[in-house]
């Protein structure tokens, strides 16, 4: 799976209960990354506790998962605000 484009075509032109639906589900994709995330710097720990270190960080794709579903987030509560749509 690629990150999450902070933009996508049609943004523009969604209704606020589509823009809500679009916020809630970048958000979940956002702990859903999150939670993978602490789960592999997790096992880099053990990895590194049980084993000679190793400089590989397992969690690098998560993170950048992880921060692309918020920023779409964050753009999506723009396109909201400026749309004046109810909280």
């Amino acid at each position: 799976m690629q990150p999450i484009g902070m933009s996508q075509p049609g943004d523009n032109t969604l209704t606020c209960a589509q823009l809500d639906e679009q916020i809630a589900e970048a958000r979940a994709d956002a702990g859903h990354w999150a939670e993978r995330d602490q789960s592999l710097m997790t096992r880099n720990t053990v990895i590194a506790i049980v084993g000679p270190p190793m400089l590989i960080d397992l969690s690098r794709e998560e993170q950048i998962k992880h921060r692309s579903a918020l920023d779409r987030a964050e753009r999506l509560e723009y396109l909201k605000r400026r749309n004046a749509c109810a909280s």
